[in-house]
């Protein structure tokens, strides 16, 4: 179809994605040298360019209200509104004092005072005046196996700063007294010098600048402005990358010279030993200690401490650090690796020396700095965690009772033997999410027996094969699957991306990276293409059944309900490889389009789909093989 982009367009814009990746990493690489010939001055030449920034934005101000004034002055003397140009103006103006003066919005929060944990209070006085950082307004508790330094202020530019530090109720019981004070002392690091106040001014000018960007993207200013912000935005990322890796390892050297070498390598070391690396108990919905009750408990920080208590230093253990030391920096994330960090202490030892060190007993941060009233502290967080969640727990309930239903169905379907693909899938990521390993190995294992081509299913047996078996065999099964269906690159490319990252095999791991960006190019281009054949608003997923929220991708506008779904289905099936089953239009909706399934199976989708609102459902090839979905789709129109 006319419009739609060739294969060798789709072939330049892969490439021009991957030489941008090539030209951001080598750009972070010629920083770094010039920080390393140059010790010291680094920070000088990013605060300079920061200039540079705030130049371009107040110019932009400047010019915009020159021409204002020009057009004001016009008026008076001509006698004559020039109402299109003062709208124009107008509307440019607002969006650039806009992104000037943006709120910063702050999540309600669980603040210790000085009488809850004085011992801590006391702690974190005595790091602020070895430090030299301004004094903390505030310490926040949740119950993260985190903490963090952040400076505040009620809009983005302006207003009165304040330091707030936050702490993980769960980094605290896990890491031992000193370790918890390393940790703090790591994150006064951050507030002090040149980390604390340069970076949030830094962090605003980021911010205004992209919104300046995406308001004024189109039209005489988007000519104008959006090659300037490109330049500057492609070279101010790449400092502020150098400069926060930078910044982790003074915060290191900070935190050591307050407490130790030792003290500071071991809290790094037992973070990433623990089972506990990826915990994050968001609103305090922790599956292994919240089962399906009926109103939030209100007893959960105490159910946290146990559970936390009850982990222990294993063989999963021993393979996690042994991950840890084999990760090597690279430049997805400005934080060093392990190993990195450990030499700059001057601490790398033994495999042995490090586990010998984490099994030693130890007084952890909870009993350090709350002492006898730390279950004091854990009935307020309770408390304050139990009303943030009374008023949503039916949804979170929910939520976990229709995937346990849903479970419970499958499960009756596998019994009778008329499970079918979709079926064994979405089984596979119930216990993929609910990390039951031993469920998920059975439920594969059938699964690919039964269909040992079905993508979806090889993607979660590559997972396995990696995450669990530790297995380099999950790769080639990986590769197998984006073959079969290129549709899934992006999920299966990043499942190996990350494990290779974890393992410290660079250069493979590369491999997986330029196929996230191939794909992600591609489907860009696809989708420019389909923007300007029939503009497109984007629009949140809208439930369709009572059990699954379907996903819905671009609307088409200002073309028959037809032409877009044939317009969709060439774009989808031929140009990007993308195996189309279903088209769902809506007489009052934008046209949605769900990839149900990589085949025709229609009884599969005559399980999953339940509309109960009057639309058009047009579906490839032959009607005869969807007739098992009229009785499920009320008052639907059906074109073959």
């Amino acid at each position: 179809m006319k419009g739609l982009p060739s294969a060798e367009q789709l072939s330049q814009a892969e490439a021009k994605a991957r030489s941008g990746f090539v030209e951001s990493v080598n750009r972070i690489k010629e920083y770094e040298a010039w920080a390393k010939a140059n010790p010291g001055k680094f920070t000088d030449r990013v605060r300079k360019f920061a200039g540079l920034g705030w130049f371009i934005v107040f110019s932009t101000v400047a010019v915009l209200l020159l021409l204002l004034g020009l057009l004001v002055w016009q008026s008076v003397t001509r006698g004559r509104v020039y109402a299109w140009a003062y709208l124009a103006i107008g509307v440019t103006l607002f969006a650039v004092l806009r992104s000037l003066f943006q709120r910063i919005p702050v999540e309600e929060e669980f603040e210790l005072s000085r009488d809850d944990a004085p011992l801590l209070w006391a702690e974190v006085d005595k790091i602020t005046q070895q430090s030299n950082a301004p004094p903390v307004s505030k310490i926040v508790l949740n119950g993260e196996l985190n903490a963090s330094a952040g400076i505040r202020s009620k809009y983005l530019l302006f207003g009165k700063r304040e330091h707030v530090l936050t702490l993980g109720w769960a980094l605290l019981q896990l890491l031992s007294a000193d370790e918890a004070r390393a940790v703090i002392a790591h994150e006064f690091g951050h507030f002090s010098g040149r980390h604390g106040n340069f970076g949030a001014r830094a962090h605003g000018l980021f911010v205004t600048l992209l919104t300046l960007y995406q308001s004024l993207a189109g039209g005489l200013t988007g000519f104008i402005f959006k090659p300037v912000v490109n330049w500057y935005f492609t070279r101010f990322d790449a400092m502020m990358f150098v400069l926060g890796r930078d910044n982790e390892y003074d915060s290191d050297a900070f935190a050591a010279r307050y407490t130790s070498p030792l003290s500071a390598a071991q809290g790094l070391v037992r973070l990433n030993i623990s089972e506990l690396a990826p915990f994050n108990p968001k609103d305090g919905i922790i599956p292994e200690i919240v089962q399906r009750a009926a109103a939030p408990p209100r007893d959960l920080v105490v159910r946290l401490h146990r559970y936390i208590g009850e982990q222990q230093i294993d063989s999963k253990s021993e393979d996690n650090l042994r991950l840890a030391l084999k990760q090597q920096t690279d430049y997805d994330d400005s934080h060093p690796a392990l190993s990195d960090r450990l030499k700059a202490l001057d601490q790398v030892r033994s495999f042995d020396d490090w586990m010998d060190r984490v099994r030693a007993p130890y007084r952890n941060g909870i009993e350090e700095f709350f002492g006898p009233n730390w279950q004091s502290i854990a009935d307020k967080l309770s408390a304050f965690w139990h009303a943030k969640l009374e008023s949503k727990w039916s949804e979170i309930i929910g939520n976990q009772e229709s995937i346990g239903t849903r479970e419970v169905e499958l499960q009756k379907l596998r019994a009778e033997g008329k499970l079918l693909a979709s079926g064994y899938e979405s089984l596979a990521s119930i216990y993929q999410e609910r990390r039951d390993h031993a469920a998920l190995i059975e439920v594969l294992r059938e699964g690919r027996e039964k269909f040992p081509d079905n993508e979806r299913l090889m993607l979660v047996e590559g997972w396995k094969r990696l995450n669990i078996d530790k297995d380099d065999s999950g790769l080639a099964v990986l590769d197998e699957a984006m073959l079969k269906d290129p549709g899934i690159t992006e999920n299966a490319a990043s499942v190996a991306f990350g494990y290779l990252s974890q393992r410290g095999d660079t250069a493979l791991a590369e491999k997986y990276r330029l196929k996230i960006i191939d794909w992600s190019a591609r489907v860009e281009a696809v989708r420019g293409s389909m923007e300007k054949l029939a503009p497109t608003d984007r629009f949140d997923p809208v439930d369709i059944a009572p059990r699954e929220r379907v996903a819905l991708t671009e609307s088409l506008k200002k073309v028959s309900k037809l032409e877009a779904a044939f317009l969709a289905e060439k774009v989808l099936t031929l140009e990007t490889d993308f195996r189309l089953t279903l088209l769902l239009v809506f007489p009052k909706k934008k046209l949605g389009l769900e990839v149900i399934s990589h085949t025709g199976l229609a009884q599969e989708v005559a399980d999953r789909i339940e509309i109960s609102r009057s639309c058009l459902v047009i579906v490839p090839g032959d009607l005869a093989k969807w007739q098992p979905i009229l009785d499920n789709i009320r008052g639907a129109r059906i074109v073959g």
